[in-house]
């Protein structure tokens, strides 16, 4: 029997196997059941249970939809994510006292329309589909009670602060204080600001959940305060800012910008540390703030107010015209319009008037108010579509302009010479804005677009206006030549992917530009050529460029040739980066990519960027272009990334200045062909990957030194195989295993290798030819085997250094051609294979110290100066009577006999000076050589004969004596 905790409650439930509904001992509700199959899976729904009644909707959501990805006809689990999503908890009814359902996250769709209320439905069956069906009846009724609220709040939030308003003790937290800071600035600025504190302080007794989805609902703005990471994270901040950002998924044109104090981004929540925040802790940030919030929202507008205009001022000095014709306060004004009233011709007044085009006017001739010198407000209403050329050129005076929500042109020459007029609002009806419209506008310093809807900008638009930013429609397709020049008070300017065209110096002589972000928008998120924006837009400001993190493509061409480019981030968002996107930079000195989904590198994408010093591969990439570095002279260091699958011909061809190279991907790729194996190249490489794969560097002749990760196990066949330049080679202390020809044909490594104790395997002709090798040292916990050719031909290797403990099984011609070993002493135990150190030249003494060493046929054939063969083994000597020494030993000049008695001829163990009792073979004295011994027996006979040819030629020689 497994103890499930009560969704409603969180008493237990006792659930037996087949069972969908039960009754809870604690709250006596009747609730509905999982399948459950484990106790793992009852684990799973306690924990998002709980989660969710501590309203804790996001993570409990994730547990369940764990729990449908293991079965995906769990009813249950579909209709806990429904209650997740409308936020759902039960509280008691102080009247029946039973649990009913309240709801903390309104949804704008009704609970019958969810996709997983339905999907509850399917997979239920009898009771617990009608206790379904029952309780979201119950769900439904409070959604429509809140809906109906909500929509009573007639007046409409522009911005909505999210904060904490008091900590653990109930004491009044530092973001209360800070949100309260910005709303009384927000409101002093005409703005309509949600702030729980003050907009709730009449709501008391009463749910707050209605007020506050109204005006998540209609907040352009959400502003999410901050000034430590686990107040952004509490519950119910959490649960607004989560519930704008979903919103935002809906709605685009809503905004969250995280408002932060006396901490760092980084340490936000992950869904607010990828969004563009606002650090109040430095100087300026609230004008800065409200600034932003002017951009996205637009200018609050004092003049309307419950649908009629109400103009502030001089009663005596203003004018206003409506339907039923205008009145002034001191003299009539004239207002032309044609016959049908739906033009104005022309208008003519006394200082400071302010002119209203009436309702019913579409449009406003050519030159209407040209040179009005008396103008000095202008409210166009609702109705007038176009603006014609020259409407206000020239009004010097005019200071105040309200465009009509329905405007979509704005002729040539429209506002041009208005030297008052300081700000600007277009809203999103406007397509065109024609050349020349609000050139010579010298104190134009707030230009406001709509984040959608303008295509064009005319030839010299905003030629020598004073704006310090500027935020382009994401819809902007075409700037025309000249558009922006001379704006020497322009620090920064926002971009749209959207651009087609871009005049020639269309942001000449903006001096004071450090800032041009490149943003997404509507048509693909691609970045378009600059190559066809006319050249040298940005050259006298040399600003930083920004890619947005809504950019998913780097186009084709998109930078190329631009010779102002010094440094740039490429964004996480970034996919793909096309071919020549950056080629021809001269200037570019750095790239920096952020972690990112960055997957490939067009071919010529960085080519010929001369001045490019450093750039780390982002670690999703996984394709390099043909050329896409080539040329890059200054480039100091590389890191390859792990996951990087295929690097194309020439990549890095001519990029002679490369000097260190990180490779964390264990795959093989061809070094040399993608222009990494010039002669000029010295190179240092680091690998960082926990394996080597086959062939991995094979060839790769530049390189000069290597490092390995300490944690490679694995160094896999080929890996480094004929690196002729590697010189530096230090082994990991986790190393296993090297298998063959892994570093073959290095012939330049030299110097002392030392083999950490965790080896088992040095694998066939792993380091064959390495003629510069100088000591070998090898000591293995375990037993190790040092395969066939294993060093075979390492000419310049001297020391061969075992440990005496270790097992270590020798293969066939492992040191065969070693030419510089003087001296071996073969460990305890050993199997050494046939011609394992066959031809080593300079050998002239081996001592084998193990007692059942195993000696292949041949092992020190053809060791021309081998002299002495110790064993030194003090177990039972007749093992080695198996072993024909001649054929071990042949072709060396002679062998010096055991010194523990070993029988030189057959090896059976026989006392020192005494004759062996095997094979009859009479000991010579200790310390006499073999060669000594067989000596003696040549040359006995002819001792015998000598002495006996003395003693016959005694008397001779004694009749010589006398």
């Amino acid at each position: 029997m497994t103890i499930l905790k009560c969704k409603i409650c969180g008493g237990n439930l006792e659930a037996l196997p087949g069972m969908t509904v039960g009754s809870c001992g604690s709250c006596g509700s009747r609730v509905t059941l999982p399948s459950l199959n484990d106790d793992k899976r009852a684990n799973l729904y306690n924990r998002a249970g709980r989660l969710r009644r501590a309203h804790e909707y996001d993570k409990a959501a994730s547990l369940y939809e764990n729990i449908l990805a293991e079965d995906m006809a769990d009813a249950e689990a579909y209709w806990s994510l429904v209650l997740c999503k409308f936020g759902v908890e039960y509280v008691e009814d102080p009247h029946s006292h039973r649990m009913v359902p309240t709801c903390n996250r309104t949804q704008i769709a009704s609970i019958f329309e969810d996709e997983d209320y339905r999907r509850a439905l399917e997979h239920a069956e009898g009771e617990a589909r009608f206790l379904y069906e029952e309780e979201a009846g119950r769900i439904d009724a409070i959604q429509q009670g809140i809906l109906e609220i909500s929509n009573r709040e007639t007046a409409p939030f522009d911005i909505f602060i999210c904060y904490k308003e008091t900590d653990e003790r109930g004491r009044r937290t530092e973001e209360s204080v800070l949100a309260q800071d910005i709303y009384d600035e927000l409101t002093s600025n005409g703005y309509g600001v949600f702030f729980s504190r003050v907009t709730l302080a009449d709501k008391l007794g009463t749910a707050y959940e209605p007020y506050i989805f109204a005006a998540l609902r209609s907040a352009a703005v959400m502003l999410v305060v901050g000034t430590r990471a686990e107040r952004l994270d509490a519950v119910w901040v959490k649960n607004e800012w989560s519930r704008y950002l979903a919103l935002i998924k809906a709605e685009a044109r809503k905004t969250l910008i995280p408002v932060y104090r006396d901490m760092e981004p980084e340490d936000m929540p992950d869904a607010l540390r990828r969004l563009q925040g606002q650090d109040m802790g430095q100087l300026g940030s609230m004008q800065d703030l409200v600034r932003i919030v002017r951009r996205i929202v637009g200018p609050a507008e004092p003049w309307s107010a419950n649908g009629k205009v109400v103009i502030g001022g001089n009663r005596s000095t203003s004018l206003i015209i409506g339907p039923g014709g205008w009145r002034a306060g001191e003299t009539e004004p004239e207002l032309r319009l044609d016959k049908e009233g739906r033009t104005v011709l022309g208008f003519t007044g006394k200082p400071g008037d302010t002119l209203i085009i009436p309702d019913g006017v579409t449009s406003v001739a050519a030159g209407a108010f040209m040179n009005s010198l008396s103008l000095e407000r202008a409210i166009l209403q609702d109705g007038v579509t176009e603006i014609a050329p020259e409407v206000f050129k020239g009004c010097v005076n005019l200071k105040i302009l309200s465009l009509p929500d329905d405007l979509e042109t704005i002729g040539d020459g429209a506002f041009a010479n208005c030297a008052a007029l300081e700000s600007l609002n277009l809203g999103e009806s406007v397509r065109v804005i024609g050349e020349g419209a609000f050139m010579g506008c010298a104190v134009l310093n707030d230009v406001i677009f709509s984040f959608y809807g303008l295509k064009s900008i005319g030839g010299r638009a905003f030629f020598g206006c004073a704006p310090k930013s500027l935020d382009l429609p994401r819809t902007l397709e075409i700037i025309g030549t000249e558009a922006f020049a001379n704006c020497a008070a322009l620090e920064e300017i926002i971009l749209p992917d959207t651009l087609c065209s871009v005049g020639e110096r269309a942001f000449d002589g903006c001096f004071a530009l450090k800032h041009v972000t490149l943003a997404g928008g509507k048509r693909g998120d691609k970045i378009p050529p600059f190559a066809a924006w006319g050249g040298g837009e940005f050259s006298s400001a040399r600003p930083d460029i920004v890619i947005s993190d809504d950019i998913k493509t780097v186009g084709e061409d998109a930078f190329a040739t631009c010779g102002y480019l010094v440094s740039l981030t490429i964004p996480r968002s970034v996919e793909t980066i096309g071919r020549s996107a950056f080629a021809g930079c001269a200037a570019l000195k750095w790239v920096k990519f952020e972690e990112s989904g960055l997957q490939s590198i067009c071919a010529d994408a960085f080519a010929g960027c001369t001045a490019l010093k450093g750039i780390d591969l982002p670690p999703r990439l996984k394709f390099i272009g043909k050329n896409a570095f080539a040329g890059c002279v200054l480039l100091r260091r590389l890191t390859f990334p792990g996951v990087l699958e295929k690097v194309e011909e020439g990549a890095f061809s001519g990029c002679s200045g490369l000097e260190k190279i990180t490779v964390k991907t264990s795959r093989a790729l061809n070094y040399a062909a993608m222009g990494l194996n010039d002669d000029d190249l010295r190179l240092s490489v680091k690998v960082e990957s926990t394996s080597v794969g086959e062939k991995a560097f094979a060839g790769w002749t530049a390189m000069k030194s290597l490092t390995l990760n300490k944690e490679i196990v694995h160094v896999w066949a080929g890996a480094f195989q004929n690196c002729s330049g590697l010189t530096e080679l230090k082994l990991p202390g986790k190393l296993e295993s090297i298998e063959a020809r892994a570093f073959a044909g290095c012939a330049a490594i030299s110097g002392e290798l030392k083999f950490p104790p965790s080896i088992e395997k040095i694998g066939e002709s792993a380091f064959d030819g390495c003629a510069e090798l100088e000591s070998v040292t090898l000591a293995s916990f375990g037993n190790c085997t040092v395969g066939k050719n294993a060093f075979a031909g390492c000419t310049g290797l001297r020391q061969v250094n075992f440990d005496s403990d270790s097992f270590i099984d020798i293969e066939e011609g492992a040191f065969r051609g070693c030419s510089g070993i003087e001296e071996l002493r073969v460990p305890k135990a050993a199997a050494i294979g046939p011609g394992a150190f066959a031809d080593c030249g300079s050998l002239r003494r081996v001592i084998v110290t193990g007692e059942y060493t195993s000696l292949g046929e041949g092992a020190f054939a053809g060791c021309g100066q081998l002299t002495e063969a110790v064993f030194d083994a003090y177990g039972d000597g007749e093992y080695y009577s198996q072993f024909d020494f001649n054929a071990v030993f042949a072709s060396t000049p002679f062998i010096v006999k055991s010194l523990s008695g070993v029988c030189p001829k057959c090896g059976a163990r026989i006392r020192r000076g005494k004759k062996c009792g095997v094979c009859g073979l009479s000991a010579p004295p200790a310390g006499v050589s073999k060669i000594d011994a067989k000596l003696f027996k040549i040359l006995l006979p002819w001792i015998v004969l000598t002495a006996a040819i003395i003693y016959a030629m005694m008397p001779i020689f004694n009749i010589f004596a006398r």
